[in-house]
């Protein structure tokens, strides 16, 4: 059987895996866009993932609103909560509710049904 081999002008054999330079730098070039490709994806997938997760619905609701400014109120930011946090959390809430200061979980619960 007789097979026939191409041959550049050169003399060279003309081959897709052949290492000429031109070759190299063809397939250098299309491995670095694939590699740009692969990366900008990545790249644009986390930049996606990441503004999906940042658009939280928290407290949108009136009632919700109320809520966390009264519990805002209730606090005492002057008081360092790393050495106090009962004071800081909760440190103003007496203030508000003089009444209810022996019973405070009985305070936290009124002021909760007179918000419903």
């Amino acid at each position: 059987r007789q097979t026939t081999t191409l041959r550049t002008p050169g003399g060279k054999k003309d081959s897709l895996f052949s290492n000429t330079p031109r070759k190299q730098l063809e397939q250098y070039f299309a491995a670095s866009l694939v590699a740009l490709a692969f990366f900008s994806t990545i790249f644009v997938i986390s930049i996606y993932v990441a503004n999906q997760h940042n658009s939280y619905n928290i407290c949108q609701t009136t009632e919700c609103f109320r809520s966390s400014v009264t519990l805002l109120d209730a606090m005492n930011v002057s008081v360092n909560p790393c050495e106090d946090f009962y004071q800081f959390a909760c440190g103003n809430w007496k203030a508000d509710y003089p009444e209810d200061v022996d019973n405070e979980i009985y305070a936290f619960q009124s002021w909760t049904t007179e918000q419903s």
